[in-house]
C-alpha cells in the first residue's frame, strides 16, 4: 500500500515538473518571439492626414518582413476603386514594396500619408474611404528562421469619430481675423489707459512741501519789512495769489 502511494506521489511530482518546464519554455518562447502589428492612425496634430503604422510589439527581432495589402473581397464594387487608390498610396514606400530586412522590438515603420485636403473628391472620396475594410497580410521570421504569418483587418469606419481638419485656405482667414480682433482689443485698452492717465495728469495738483513753504514765508516777511521801510502799500503783496507750479505735462505742452 505504501509503495503504491509513493508511486502515485512520484508520478504526480513528475507531471508537475513536466508542466512547469513546459510553461517556462512557453514563457521563454514568448519573450523571444517577434510580433508584427499594423494599424491605421491619424498623424499627430494633423487629423486630416492618415497613415499605416507597422510596429514590432514582440520581444524578439523580426527578419525579412513582407507586407501585402488588399481590400476585403466582400466590398461593394463602388468601394473597390477608392480602396485600390488608397492602397496605392500606402504601398509607395520602398520598404512596403521590397520588405524590411530587420525590425527591432518596439521599432516602427510608417507608410506615406493619405490626405483628404487639396485632392479632387473624384479621385479619393472620404465618404467612401471611411466605409472600407482592408486586409493586411504580414509574413516574417525570427532569429532562428521560424516563419510567421499574421492577417489583420483594418476597418476605416473606426476613424469616423475623428473630425477631419480644415485646409490651409480655410484656416488662414480665420486666423487673420482672430489676430485683427486681438489687435483691436489691445488698441482700445491702450486708448482707455492713455485717456485715464491724461485725465489724471490734468487733475493733478502740485502741492508745496515744507521746505518750499518756509522759503515762501521768509520771502514774504522780507518783502513786508522792505515795503514798510520804503512806505509801500502792503495790500498788493499781502493778497497776491500764489501761482501754482506747473506739472510736467503742462510744461511740455507750453514748450511745444
Amino acid at each position: 500500500m505504501i509503495a503504491s502511494f509513493s508511486a502515485i506521489a512520484a508520478s504526480a511530482a513528475s507531471i508537475a515538473t513536466f508542466l512547469g518546464w513546459k510553461e517556462n519554455r512557453e514563457l521563454r518562447k514568448v519573450q523571444t518571439e517577434p510580433l508584427i502589428d499594423i494599424k491605421l492612425e491619424p498623424v499627430e496634430y494633423r487629423i486630416h492626414f492618415l497613415r499605416l503604422k507597422i510596429t514590432n510589439v514582440g520581444k524578439g527581432g523580426a527578419h525579412n518582413v513582407k507586407i501585402k495589402l488588399f481590400p476585403e473581397p466582400s466590398l461593394d464594387a463602388s468601394f473597390l476603386v477608392t480602396a485600390q487608390k488608397a492602397i496605392k498610396v500606402f504601398m509607395q514606400r520602398d520598404f512596403m514594396i521590397k520588405g524590411v530586412n530587420y525590425l527591432a522590438p518596439n521599432d516602427s515603420k510608417y507608410t506615406d500619408y493619405l490626405s483628404f485636403t487639396g485632392l479632387n473628391p473624384k479621385e479619393l472620396d472620404s465618404e467612401y474611404f471611411f466605409n472600407l475594410i482592408f486586409n493586411a497580410e504580414i509574413r516574417y521570421e525570427d532569429l532562428k528562421g521560424k516563419k510567421y504569418k499574421n492577417t489583420y483587418k483594418i476597418d476605416t469606419s473606426e476613424l469616423k469619430i475623428y473630425k477631419l481638419g480644415e485646409s490651409f485656405e480655410e484656416v488662414l482667414p480665420k486666423a487673420l481675423a482672430g489676430i485683427q480682433k486681438s489687435l483691436e482689443s489691445m488698441s482700445k485698452n491702450i486708448n482707455r489707459q492713455t485717456a485715464f492717465l491724461d485725465k489724471k495728469s490734468k487733475a493733478e495738483e502740485t502741492h508745496w512741501n515744507e521746505y518750499e513753504l518756509k522759503q515762501k514765508l521768509n520771502y514774504m516777511s522780507y518783502v513786508k519789512r522792505r515795503n514798510k521801510e520804503l512806505n509801500i502799500d502792503q495790500d498788493a503783496y499781502l493778497f497776491k495769489k500764489i501761482e501754482r507750479r506747473l506739472s510736467i505735462h503742462e510744461v511740455r505742452r507750453k514748450n511745444k
